[in-house]
């Protein structure tokens, strides 16, 4: 292919690198620039990938260029979590991975990757796997096109014709996404074993189309059969476990379900991407009486946040409700270092001293309570319990 075929293509397709390393994305995109990109927008970590895709995917049509070892969520389970995406799902996709991930055809053609290039990088042979993947698109194989047309009848509610062509396309060619398509269909016209039964079909086709099972845990959830659905919804998160999303949803169910263990490993998946939710998730364990898991977030929570009295608060009482009085103390020290004007701090600390049985520093503690408020009520009730009013 000659280059000046794709002075236009390359004039007005915005590029998005996906590349954690910082000198690595300049070189690319001072490669891109070179050959007349015009719009080129950068990602440093896979998270920000998929939330830049999903905000702009009704103004935008990246073609995503994607380092299989992007840092935060890895290239594999972006790569998937796009495929896996109906909004995005047809986003153009060239992967940059070392000789070991390209060698491996098979995944790559499970994930359904574009296209990839070996590290280090040879920018003619990019270039050329850029071109490939636009003129493929721009002249789809016959099952592709015929899809594409039932796409566009689903998207206007006409299901039974969109589904004929599904079908249509299905003699052609076999795959997890023309079955997911079908399934869709059935599953619009309430029509939901045949649905399921499509969408089962696609995860036996492609056991790595991440789609298929989250279509099918969603209908099994929304016919009120929870087994079925965390088993689909636990196979997704087997494949990709670094949707945020998806854990914090198993976690939801599994504890509604009283399987504690299992909530608290997809929760831990959440805190791992989004540490900032530690704190939520161990406010979640501790109402409903699991004290010791609680414990885990909240003190997950403060390494994040360390700067969070509430959650040093909350992970003292969980450590007191596990008769652990002197840790709780200790947790309470460390909080007064960083805010020694907190009179519910003390008063805490002084209900933890009263669990250990050291009078003498409850008492302290609640006088120290009362100073900063004087009006606090509870600090003078348990001083009057310990025989002493002020």
């Amino acid at each position: 292919m000659r280059r000046e075929r794709f002075k236009a293509i390359y004039k007005n397709s915005p590029i998005l690198l996906g590349i954690g390393l910082k000198s690595m994305r300049a070189t690319v995109r001072g490669m891109f620039r070179q050959i007349g990109s015009s719009e080129i927008v950068e990602a440093e970590t896979g998270e920000s990938v998929l939330t830049l895709l999903n905000k702009f995917y009704k103004e935008k049509s990246y073609f995503v260029i994607l380092d299989w070892d992007i840092p935060g969520m890895p290239g594999v389970d972006v790569a998937r979590e796009i495929r896996g995406n109906k909004r995005l799902e047809n986003t153009p996709l060239l992967l940059m991975a070392e000789d070991a991930v390209a060698g491996d055809v098979a995944l790559l053609g499970e994930i359904g990757v574009n296209g990839c290039v070996v590290k280090p990088l040879i920018f003619s042979l990019m270039q050329k796997k850029f071109e490939e993947i636009i003129y493929t698109r721009a002249n789809p194989p016959e099952h592709v096109r015929i899809i594409k047309e039932g796409e566009d009848l689903q998207e206007k509610k006409n299901y039974k014709q969109a589904l004929k062509l599904f079908t249509q396309s299905q003699d052609i060619k076999n795959s997890a996404r023309v079955n997911v398509l079908i399934g869709e269909s059935y599953e619009k016209m309430e029509e939901h074993k045949e649905a399921l039964k499509h969408y089962q079909m696609a995860t036996k086709i492609n056991p790595m189309y991440i789609k298929a099972y989250q279509y099918a845990a969603s209908l099994y959830l929304k016919l009120n059969d929870e087994e079925n659905g965390l088993i689909y919804l636990g196979k997704a998160a087997q494949i990709s476990p670094n949707n945020h999303e998806r854990q914090a949803l198993l976690g939801k169910l599994y504890m509604a379900k009283g399987d504690i263990v299992k909530a608290e490993e997809a929760f831990s998946f959440v805190v791992k991407i989004q540490p900032e939710k530690g704190k939520e998730i161990g406010e979640k364990f501790l109402e409903a009486g699991h004290s010791r898991t609680a414990e885990n977030f909240f003190k997950k929570s403060i390494a994040f946040e360390r700067r969070s009295i509430h959650t040093y608060n909350r992970l003292g009482i969980a450590l007191r409700r596990q008769g652990k009085w002197q840790e709780a103390v200790d947790i309470y020290k460390k909080a007064l270092l960083i805010s020694h004007r907190d009179e519910g701090l003390y008063f805490n600390m002084g209900r933890s001293f009263i669990e250990g049985g050291r009078t003498y520093e409850a008492k302290e503690s609640f006088h120290r309570a009362l100073k900063l408020n004087p009006k606090m009520e509870e600090a003078r009730e348990e001083l009057a319990k310990l025989g002493k009013k002020k």
